[in-house]
């Protein structure tokens, strides 16, 4: 399977961002952050248009129904080299491979109503709470030269949940701190003219879009680590160097990358 899913790799050129579903909430042991944020602005001068506002949003925040989410589509990567922690918990138990990819031209998804960013993931909860408290502390800031109207209203209570929702896909709990992970994180509005691809796996359809690591060329690969538990690491190597020719990888070719043996004790 590891065999397969690498050689199509190789000969697509494009990594995969799966599709979430996220309802706005930090995936942070105190998933009411953002309710927190707003008790800290409570405590400010404000008008009352500007206090309706944030008590309009810490009412429907904890009663968002599904309909109300953001779909993303996440591709997820690691600063974590030949990492323990990484090998045990991902690549099939350590006996699959880690690929250095380095980041050269790559694209980004664009398109009307399509946003996308390289998101580093914070694993600090002071560290959210800060965020989104500073977030909403400029909204505040804005709305006391507007006027309170239902429309103005309704765009800012929207604004709070875009930032309730864009502090959770950017946020880990302390416990996944050794991932170092960083997320290409593609947001789809509903009226984007975006159709996913789909896959099957283990019975479920996968949604995902094909994300470009470049244009014209070949995967720029840095590195590639045969994983602690793979049997015969040697046979490894060799796999690889077979499935990089059979793509039209040269050796001394820039994207060609160095392979080699993990030196992470086994899972």
């Amino acid at each position: 399977m590891a065999r397969c899913l690498f050689r199509g790799l190789l000969r697509r050129r494009r990594v995969s961002g799966q599709g979430r579903t996220w309802v706005p909430v930090p995936l942070m042991p105190a998933t009411g952050t953002a309710v927190l944020a707003v008790r800290n602005v409570d405590h400010l001068p404000s008008g009352e248009h500007i206090r309706a506002v944030f008590d309009l949003f810490r009412e429907r925040y904890s009663k968002l129904h599904v309909t109300n989410v953001v779909t993303t589509y996440l591709t997820c990567f690691s600063a974590a080299r030949d990492d323990p922690h990484q090998w045990c918990n991902y690549a099939s138990y350590g006996r699959g491979v880690c690929l250095g990819i380095r980041v050269l031209d790559e694209p980004l998804t664009s398109g009307p109503h399509v946003g996308t960013s390289l998101v580093h993931v914070d694993y600090s909860e002071e560290n959210l709470r800060e965020t989104v408290a500073t977030a909403f502390k400029r909204v505040r800031d804005l709305m006391t030269r507007t006027k309170g109207s239902e429309k103005n209203i309704a765009q800012v209570v929207g604004a709070l949940y875009r930032i309730a929702a864009s502090s959770a896909i950017a946020a880990k709990q302390a416990q996944w701190a050794p991932e170092q992970e960083y997320r290409n994180v593609t947001i789809v509005h509903a009226d984007a003219a975006i159709t996913p691809h789909e896959r099957l796996s283990n019975g479920r359809t996968i949604r995902y879009l094909p994300v470009r690591t470049r244009d014209s060329a070949n995967i720029s690969l840095a590195e590639l680590l045969v994983g602690p538990n793979y049997e015969d690491p040697g046979a490894g190597i060799d796999r690889l160097h077979m499935l990089l020719a059979e793509a039209g990888y040269a050796p001394g070719c820039a994207e060609y990358p160095t392979i080699s043996a993990s030196s992470a004790p086994r899972c």
